[in-house]
């Protein structure tokens, strides 16, 4: 650029468009006008613009004249003016307007029936014209001018975006017409443009929000009036929507890439406002509505468009990438696209891999495109949560298998590839096991992607070596899908997973969510994988293998103890309680096997079987023995005594969401009476926090009375009334209304008197239990040896 006076910037023009003579002799008239004002306007700037004014006014006639006429044509004149355009930005503003124009002028421009206004106005003109291979310099140089008048220029980007110039240009972008200076022109013409988008009606688009909800609150528009009108350049021979316009220029495009990325995701902006602005087929419903078969093809050929060329460009750098990205969370913004994606093929495995398409050299880099790899891999939950996913995807599929392969690949037995180790790449790893976990919709599922996969050493090798808790939670949903089955127990078993996730149940900081999500659903895993199997209890003595983190316990300690460290030092309401349904759980498959010494026989016979036997329960509840120290039983007291919500309205005791978890801990406490090295723990839970175990229990039985005699009053009614009551069962009323709870107290009870002048009988507390025990039995009736039987 040469910076010069606005006096030497007339008098260069001035001889260089006397230069360049006109072809025709009745341009002549017009050319001598052009160089005498130019001329004039130098000598009387000092005064004002009246004078520059007046000569581009005459420039543009004789540009009009030699340029768009075919007998005066003189394309020199064009590529004058645009090197002048981009050496003396001086000029800039003075080939276009002064203001922007009004409604009516902008259509009589637009049907170009009236004189050019300005010079802008004659190379938006050339521009529109059907193309004509012969002059495609002029029309390079004519898009040169547009491009170098509309950089930061809001009244030059009006000449073209209100007299259909995005259009032509996009007329070109279809055939991918000179694409190296066409792109950077169109970026110029529609960024930051400062009108926002309108409707049919002229009135402003508000924010997409604002306008789904028709709230009073507006953040404003996402969509300048420029990106609506790139966004809204549809090819109608072809049937295709602007971003698959431009995404089709890529090839062409390779000297402006990152300006292509940008224009993809400048037009893709209309789409937060519904799919049918961006796709020509589709009206107002398609795109709002559940998504039609006439709505999925339209859907289907954008996404496989947007996810396939948007790959090879992302690939670029990470600014390429951050461009792509969003265009494809502008489109996926609207849930019509939501089934085409998961049916189109690869799009899924392609829409997964392009915020990592790129290797980004640097922190900046990463950090720009971590929104966008945290965005996907939330589209990727949304998506894969729906029944379509899980329809269409299944342990078979292809993508399922590819998933899998890139998992053991990347995460060797030994140690994981560097770039699976890449703290960047984490949320790669969490959206692929997201898409395996969300197809494990049944057991059957999952059987058969254990029969068809090395799917349990695969996860056991990425829970051992990942550390980004974006992997662990699917990783872990993942194996607690496998271990609903059988055959999932046995083959995560044999992989020693709970060796492997023990790590986790080391307590880190109370205020990291997804760190107390991951311990909380270790829990559960372990839980699901001994259920029912004895055989898998010895699992729990195994140290926690901390190979990498530094626990609060020793390196060394067993699955036991870590959960009672993690149980002592979490607030976290629900990780106490899916400990103490553990240890609940334990107790159920320790005794599932034990026919002999069952809970059901004889209160004598089951405490002679069971002294003998306590050895045969791995290390899993001591120090029974320990007066301070916490115990099973106070673990599973918890979920009995914890604060419960205060809610508006009490529930009824039919719909209670805590009865069955209460009948639960009941259970569970009806087994670990069972043994009689417990009772003293069982002892010391029922006194401790002011006897609130204790007062538990004994409202279960005051409850059960009350609701006995409501019973007996209803049924005394009923035989008053009724004139069948010979076709009644004589227990069916009683059977009907039998409370799981009480009938747990029931086992507890009777298993806790046997105890009595053994345990503490000397002790207050002790003394004020058995006494608070003896009242429950006598409520309940309890004057035999026998122990009832638990109702699991």
């Amino acid at each position: 650029m040469i910076s010069i006076t606005p006096r030497e910037a007339c008098l260069r023009l001035s001889e260089a468009v006397s230069n360049n003579r006109p072809r025709h002799p009745e341009s002549q008239s017009t050319y001598e006008s052009a160089i005498k004002a130019l001329d004039s306007a130098a000598t009387e700037l000092e005064s004002g613009q009246h004078g520059l004014h007046h000569a581009t006014s005459l420039l543009a006639q004789y540009f009009e004249c030699t340029t768009l006429r075919s007998e005066h044509h003189n394309p020199m004149l064009c590529t004058l003016l645009a090197d002048t355009s981009r050496e003396t930005p001086f000029w800039r503003p003075h080939f276009g307007l002064a203001s922007k124009s009004p409604a009516e002028v902008n259509a009589e421009q637009a049907s170009g029936q009236v004189p050019a206004d300005c010079v802008l106005e004659v190379a938006r003109r050339i521009i529109t014209k059907p193309w004509d291979a012969s002059r495609t310099e002029e029309v390079r140089s004519a898009l040169r001018l547009i491009a170098n008048c509309c950089a930061d220029n809001n009244v030059n980007r009006s000449v073209i975006i209100d007299r259909g110039g995005i259009a032509a240009m996009m007329t070109n972008a279809s055939q991918a017409r000179e694409c190296d200076i066409l792109l950077p022109t169109l970026y110029n013409v529609c960024v930051d443009y400062d009108e926002p988008a309108v409707d049919e009606e002229g009135k402003p688009w508000g924010s997409p929000e604002q306008m789904k909800t028709g709230s009073d609150q507006d953040s404003g528009p996402v969509v300048n009036l420029a990106e609506q009108r790139l966004g809204m350049s549809w090819d109608p021979s072809r049937n295709l929507s602007s971003v698959e316009v431009l995404l089709c220029t890529r090839l062409a495009a390779h000297t402006c890439v990152g300006i292509l990325a940008d224009l993809v995701e400048m037009a893709s902006r209309v789409a937060l406002y519904g799919l049918h602005y961006l796709i020509p087929t589709l009206n107002d419903n398609d795109s709002t509505a559940a998504p039609s078969q006439y709505a999925q093809k339209p859907c289907s050929s954008l996404l496989r468009s947007v996810l396939t060329e948007g790959l090879e460009i992302a690939s670029e750098d990470s600014e390429c990438s951050t461009s792509i990205c969003q265009a494809i969370l502008n489109v996926l913004s609207q849930p019509t696209c939501y089934n085409a994606l998961i049916t189109t093929d690869d799009a899924l495995w392609a829409l997964i891999h392009i915020p990592y398409a790129c290797e980004e050299d640097d922190e900046d880099a990463a950090e720009a495109l971590a929104p966008y790899r945290q965005a996907i891999l939330k589209v990727v939950y949304t998506l894969s949560a729906l029944d379509s996913y899980a329809e269409h995807v299944t342990p078979d599929s292809k993508l399922i298998h590819d998933c899998i392969d890139s998992l053991s690949r990347n995460f060797q037995p030994e140690n994981p590839t560097a770039s699976a180790s890449t703290p960047s790449k984490a949320g790669l790893w969490a959206s692929v096991s997201v898409l395996i976990a969300n197809c494990l919709t049944s057991t059957d599922r999952a059987v058969r992607l254990l029969s068809s996969t090395q799917i349990a050493s695969v996860l056991s090798n990425l829970i051992k070596h990942a550390s980004d808790k974006d992997i662990l939670l699917p990783a872990i949903d993942i194996a607690m899908r496998l271990s609903l089955s059988r055959e999932g127990q046995d083959a995560l078993h044999a992989t020693d997973i709970i060796r492997v996730v023990g790590k986790f149940l080391a307590t880190t900081s109370e205020a990291d969510p997804a760190g107390m999500d991951i311990r909380r659903e270790t829990v559960t895993l372990i839980r699901f994988i001994i259920k029912g199997r004895p055989e898998h209890l010895s699992d729990l003595n195994v140290s926690t293998g901390n190979d990498n983190q530094v626990s609060h316990a020793d390196e060394d300690s067993g699955i036991m103890p870590a959960l009672m460290s993690l149980f002592q030092s979490t607030n976290d309401v629900r990780t106490k309680t899916e400990i103490g349904r553990l240890f609940i759980e334990i107790l159920r498959t320790y005794f599932s096997v034990r026919s002999s010494s069952s809970p059901h026989s004889t209160t004598n016979d089951n405490q002679h079987q069971q002294s003998g036997n306590e050895d045969a329960l791995p290390n899993l509840f001591e120090p029974f023995d320990t007066l301070s120290a916490l115990t099973a039983a106070d673990v599973i007291a918890f979920i009995l005594t914890q604060p419960q919500p205060q809610a508006q309205s009490p529930p009824s005791p039919t719909d209670s969401g805590s009865t069955q978890a209460e009948a639960e801990a009941w259970f569970g406490f009806g087994l670990l009476s069972t043994l009689p090295a417990a009772r003293p723990a069982i002892m010391r839970a029922l006194s401790r926090n002011d006897h609130r175990l204790l007062r538990k229990l004994q409202e279960t039985v005051q409850q059960r009375q009350t609701k006995n005699t409501e019973s007996n009053t209803e049924e005394m009614h009923a035989i008053d009334n009724s004139e069948k009551l010979a076709d009644m069962p004589p227990t069916s009323r009683r059977e009907a209304s039998k409370d799981p709870r009480y009938e747990n107290v029931k086992v507890l009870v009777v298993n806790m008197l046997q105890t009595r002048g053994t345990v503490n009988e000397g002790a207050e507390e002790g003394n004020t239990v058995q006494a608070g025990l003896e009242v429950a039995a006598t409520q309940m009736d309890l004057d035999k040896i026998m122990v009832p039987e638990l109702s699991s």
